[in-house]
């Protein structure tokens, strides 16, 4: 049983009209009954291995048609002598426009003409990738030297892409990334990096990105000549992962981001409870300081305090008397104090003593 061969074919017009009804034909004829091919079977190949795996186009009457009612679409013209198809699931989708289409053809009635689809073309590389087709076949009008020219590349993407899988399959993705004589540098890493991270940044580069890339030059140039291309360099614009991998690589960025992050919050934490610690302890040894100070001042101020009253009854016993008996009248005579003296009580000794006002 052989493999198949999955075809791509660009300009969906008479040419592949042919084609395609032959390739439909031929799968239900019998070579005993009558002539037909030439050769029914070549290098154990039949007409049954060979199906149409993509297809482009650039007609509104035939962009976004399944591929077996575009083949009859204007202003194809062939004879049809393939009517019934299967739907094999191959729509048309819209290719470059470029220089397919000729000034003159807008003079030419419809059905004699190319009509432009409203669509944005496709990536042409991407869909050969995906429909994992084994040729292209260019069916495109004669002159359209940048359409096909674009096909080419699109081609030769794949071929490219295909070296560059087993070359990056074989060898660390890291020697794609760095060069031999990279060097991290502080900016690059900011504060400690993790350990897993710091023993990839200690690894020792084998090839580097400069010898991975003639690597891959020289492979794709083994492969390019049977088509009459040469190809005179490769280079690296961009490296991605395809998508269920790259949605993995990047849960995996925002998980050590958040890692990075707790870390930082918890010794952001941890400094924080240590500075309010400090400033606490700082603020009782600035009270006790204070209340201490406090407390001196008082007991120097009631000393002195002590020292003049001592002072002054020392002098005049009787003044002092006086005086202190004044200023307990002043704080005796108030709402709430109510006292109880006999008539010959001393308190107000200095009142009966006083003398009586001049008549």
């Amino acid at each position: 049983m052989h493999q198949e061969i999955k075809l791509a074919i660009a300009g969906i017009g008479n040419c592949a009209s042919a084609l395609i009804q032959g390739l439909e034909y031929y799968r239900h004829y019998d070579p005993t009954q009558s002539a037909g091919l030439i050769h029914p079977e070549v290098g154990g190949y039949r007409i049954e291995n060979v199906s149409v795996v993509a297809a482009f186009d650039i007609d509104r009457r035939k962009v976004g048609k399944p591929l077996h009612e575009a083949i009859f679409a204007e202003p194809n013209c062939t004879t049809v002598f393939q009517r019934e198809f299967p739907d094999r699931g191959v729509t048309v989708q819209m290719g470059p426009v470029l220089d397919s289409i000729a000034p003159h053809m807008e003079q030419y009635p419809e059905s004699r003409a190319f009509r432009i689809a409203d669509q944005e073309p496709v990536d042409v590389a991407k869909v050969l990738d995906e429909s994992e087709a084994d040729i292209l076949v260019c069916y495109l009008p004669v002159g359209s030297e940048e359409a096909v020219r674009h096909y080419v590349l699109a081609c030769l993407d794949d071929i490219v892409d295909s070296v560059i899988r087993d070359l990056v399959s074989a060898s660390p993705l890291v020697e794609l990334v760095r060069s031999t004589t990279w060097q991290a540098s502080e900016s690059d890493v900011p504060g400690e990096p993790p350990r897993e991270l710091a023993a990839e940044l200690m690894r020792e580069i084998q090839l580097g990105r400069e010898e991975m890339t003639r690597a891959i030059l020289a492979e794709v140039r083994k492969m390019t000549p049977q088509y009459g291309i040469e190809v005179v360099d490769v280079r690296i614009k961009h490296l991605n992962y395809v998508q269920s991998v790259r949605e993995k690589v990047y849960d995996r960025m925002i998980s050590e981001r958040k890692r990075i992050a707790s870390r930082y919050r918890s010794e952001g934490e941890g400094r924080s409870a240590e500075i309010l610690g400090n400033m606490e302890k700082e603020l009782r040894d600035i009270r006790s300081t204070a209340y201490r100070r406090v407390q001196e001042i008082r007991g120097e101020a009631d000393a002195s305090a002590t020292r003049i009253y001592g002072e002054a009854y020392g002098r005049d016993p009787e003044f002092y008397a006086f005086s202190r008996t004044l200023e307990e009248y002043k704080e005796k005579q108030n709402d709430n104090i109510i006292l109880v003296l006999t008539t010959d009580s001393d308190f107000y000794r200095y009142l009966k003593k006083a003398a009586p006002p001049p008549e």
